[in-house]
């Protein structure tokens, strides 16, 4: 097989828009890392952040946050998901003070 895998994740809809990016994208790498750990070529994936711009469950309800914390995975033979492959979220603001 030589299609991708785009591993992308989400974040609920708490703390400002550059943290849950961040966030989301942490998420998605964790899952790309557990699938390469499995034998999955790490060539044929892409992990991607959604942030809180693609909400599954709407409400700002305990459950409503945890359902929306979640990695969803696509198959993508040519980008057709359409995600900004360039984005890379700047981190540096979240870096503890040790590891700047």
């Amino acid at each position: 097989p030589t299609q991708g895998l785009v591993v992308a994740g989400h974040a609920d809809q708490q703390g400002p828009h550059h943290y849950n990016m961040t966030l989301a994208l942490k998420r998605a790498e964790v899952a790309k890392a557990y699938l390469v750990s499995k034998g999955v070529d790490e060539e044929r994936l892409m992990s991607v952040s959604h942030g809180e711009a693609d909400i599954e469950v709407l409400g700002y309800t305990p459950t409503a946050h945890r359902l929306n914390r979640r990695v969803t995975f696509k198959t993508d033979p040519a980008n057709a998901y359409g995600v900004n492959l360039d984005y890379k979220p700047d981190t540096t603001q979240f870096a503890s003070k040790e590891a700047q």
